[in-house]
């Protein structure tokens, strides 16, 4: 049966809701589930965020102008998936990040109009097929399939309307209906056949009532993708061979076809060429079905041999099988005649070989080696979607970060006032003019918690955090080749390039990147071939792709450079923020004049200690009250006023041999605040466990003049400060030097 107005029965389909049900009901499709079928349950998430974010408090069928970007915002949100939901249901990467793309730059374009047609199209008591009708009216000018255009259309109704709409994807509503149902889903903006498809899916939702709570056409969704996971292969029905069932293909419908040239002469407009069933010997071509399946007006791609090995036009059989003379004598042979409409700079082989769509294809999998080969409509339309190039300006809005939504702030983290407001503004500024910014200081200023706040604030979770190393080399930032399980040499990218391309889809991406401690690196050994890229020029690599091309790192002024697998492309936008302890920066690396002037550096210092006044330390142990204060707020840290003065002459007294952070101070005050009482507590083992670490590097006299005024402030055993002092700086530290 083919696409008619007939009602689609399914047969043979209970156990596979049996077996969804059992799954559903027992968290098979949540997150933390180790099933095959995935995790799905992010789709309630997002229908959820929609509704309470636009539905609760817009009415989606009496929309206005003022309510479109509100709705855009709310549907472009990446609820729970590290990815835009719309993007991601048309199958991510080019073709769902630019049909996405142009959906809102044609929402936006006439925001008055738009809200009509919204309306309209989202109003469930008008007819859908007029409501697809209108929608595809006013966004036929996005640049995607049509097919591709009723799955986003389909996509938004399902999670508008998760009661009433399915969304439609064809090759999984096609294998879906293929299986139990023995009906051929055709592909393009079929409106009638999506309302047969919605009201047999309908179907299926009422047969799933009762047997999973409040079933939608999520779960129907869900059903349908996963379908082939849910049964074993021994479960899976035959396929209905089309040959054989008369409802099945018996309707002229046009067929696709790839056909391998050489002649450069008819690659003309209008021209044609004439291919013949027999090769030069007069021996029957291969694939000879190929040639008797074509008919007038059917489509071709052209591919030439040689040079070039690419897509180079796009024809239509201008008369299937037919005879023609030889040459000019009356001898006469069998074939088919050509007729070329467009030039195309299309894919090339090695495009079209390696795609993950087109790997189970006749065309890849004998290797291109017929002349004519029949493809399906899916495989023609990919070829051309591969044909169609898609640069780095096409992400221009997704790579882009304004400097409206650059935020930097205090948060958890404390500062005076005067000071933080300084620190604020040189890093925004840094921000603000594309500057790289290094936070440097003493240890436990804050700077890596700094780091990520500016990042969540401004990139939300598109930013990763690594710790420099002595160790590392390009490898580790720039990336090289890695052994696969197949046992071949594969690039992988490092830290750095990673940051600009999705592992899933390769899609470009802007990821920021935060460097703890980057002057444990050798600077000039692990980012050497980066210099240039960070600089504005591209950079070739000395190592190849999947493509079989080098592997480049393209600045932001190459946007207009078309999207490959061995092309990084570092937005104009992207950021790097590293911390750097003063600390070590006598007995580390030091970075070199080239390096540095491509980053702004920002002081993270420690406030001033107010020092002691006739005995009295008020001043400090109200600085200390506030930095509790912030503590507080974030953890389950007392407020312990008994504490404050003490913990501030500790702070104090080691600051003046070697200078350390609120940070570290913190853990002293959270290890002593639970105790009854200052009496009680230990001071000792926090100063053994987190001040220790920090001195290493003083001299013996300053060692001992600072235990001498630890020693001085704390109660307790004090005697164990010296004890593990002479083991740990394995000095011979004298007792009661100074105190």
């Amino acid at each position: 049966m083919s696409g008619s107005d007939d009602v689609i029965g399914f047969k043979k389909i209970d156990k596979l809701l049996t077996r969804f049900e059992d799954v559903w009901n027992e968290g098979g499709y949540k997150q933390e589930a180790d099933t095959s079928v995935g995790w799905e349950t992010w789709k309630w998430d997002y229908h959820e965020y929609i509704q309470t974010e636009f539905l609760d408090e817009f009415e989606i069928t009496e929309l206005d102008s003022e309510d479109i970007e509100q709705l855009l915002a709310v549907l472009n949100e990446p609820v729970s998936i590290d990815s835009r939901i719309p993007v991601y249901m048309l199958g991510g990467g080019a073709n769902g990040g630019i049909a996405w793309r142009d959906f809102k730059e044609i929402s936006r374009d006439n925001p008055t109009v738009t809200a009509e047609i919204l309306s309209f199209f989202f109003d469930p008591s008008e007819d859908i097929v007029e409501r697809l009708e209108t929608f595809h009216e006013h966004y036929d000018a996005i640049e995607t399939a049509p097919g591709s255009l009723l799955a986003l259309a389909t996509c938004l109704l399902m999670f508008v309307h998760p009661d009433r709409h399915v969304h439609y994807k064809w090759t999984e509503m096609r294998e879906f209906f293929d299986e139990f149902a023995g009906y051929t889903v055709r592909q393009g903006f079929n409106k009638s056949q999506y309302r047969q498809l919605n009201e047999a899916c309908e179907q299926i939702r009422k047969q799933l009532i009762g047997r999973v709570e409040d079933a939608s056409m999520l779960h129907v969704q869900t059903m349908i993708w996963s379908w082939e996971e849910l049964l074993s292969l021994d479960d899976l029905l035959s396929r209905v061979d089309s040959e054989s069932d008369p409802e099945i293909g018996g309707e002229d419908t046009k067929r696709y076809f790839w056909v391998n040239s050489e002649a450069t002469n008819w690659h003309r407009e209008g021209q044609q060429t004439f291919y013949s069933l027999t090769n030069e010997k007069g021996g029957d071509r291969r694939n000879l079905t190929a040639y008797r399946n074509a008919s007038s007006g059917d489509e071709v791609l052209v591919y030439q041999i040689s040079p070039t090995r690419q897509i180079v036009g796009r024809g239509h059989v201008a008369e299937g099988v037919h005879e023609e003379a030889r040459n000019e004598s009356e001898e006469t042979i069998e074939g088919i005649t050509l007729q070329w409409d467009k030039s195309l700079d299309g894919a090339s082989w090695s495009e079209i070989q390696s795609d993950g769509e087109l790997e189970s294809s006749r065309l890849v999998n004998s290797g291109n080696s017929f002349v004519v080969t029949e493809l399906t409509e899916q495989e023609f339309e990919r070829i051309l979607k591969l044909s169609e190039k898609t640069t780095f300006a096409d992400y221009e809005e997704d790579l882009s970060v304004p400097e409206s939504e650059i935020r930097v702030e205090r948060k958890n983290l404390h500062f005076p006032d005067e000071e933080w407001e300084r620190i604020r503004s040189r890093i925004y500024q840094a921000l603000e003019s594309g500057n790289h910014v290094l936070l440097f200081g003493p240890p436990g200023t804050g700077k890596t918690k700094l780091a990520k706040q500016i990042c969540e604030g401004t990139v939300n979770e598109k930013y990763e955090l690594v710790t420099a190393s002595a160790d590392w080399s390009t490898f580790d930032t720039v990336g090289g080749y890695q052994t696969t399980s197949e046992n071949t040499l594969e690039f992988k990218p490092g830290v750095v390039l990673d940051r600009f391309k999705n592992e899933k889809d390769g899609a470009p991406t802007n990821e920021w990147l935060i460097i703890d401690e980057l002057n444990r690196a050798d600077i000039d050994k692990a980012f050497g071939s980066l210099f240039s890229a960070l600089t504005g020029e591209t950079v070739t690599l000395p190592f190849n792709g999947s493509d079989g091309e080098p592997i480049q790192i393209l600045d932001a002024s190459r946007s207009d450079q078309e999207i490959g697998p061995s092309r990084f492309y570092i937005p104009n936008d992207w950021q790097m923020l590293a911390t750097m302890n003063t600390l070590d920066k006598t007995s580390l690396y030091e970075m070199s004049y080239a390096f540095m002037r491509r980053w702004a550096f920002v002081p993270v210092g420690v406030p001033e200690l107010p020092p002691q006044e006739d005995g009295d330390d008020a001043a400090l142990q109200a600085l200390v009250g506030e930095y509790v204060s912030v503590w507080s707020e974030t953890s389950d840290i007392p407020e312990v006023e008994d504490h404050y003065e003490l913990v501030g002459r500790i702070w104090r007294a080691i600051n003046e041999e070697r200078v350390i952070g609120p940070a570290i101070i913190e853990d002293i005050y959270t290890h002593v605040a639970t105790a009854s009482s200052r009496d009680t507590a230990d001071y000792v083992s926090p100063l053994i466990m987190y001040v220790f670490p920090q001195l290493e590097g003083l001299r013996r006299n300053e060692l001992e003049r600072l235990l001498g005024r630890l020693e001085s402030i704390v109660s307790g055993d004090t005697e164990e400060l010296w004890t593990v002092a002479r083991d740990f700086f394995q000095m011979d530290l004298q007792q009661n030097n100074e105190g």
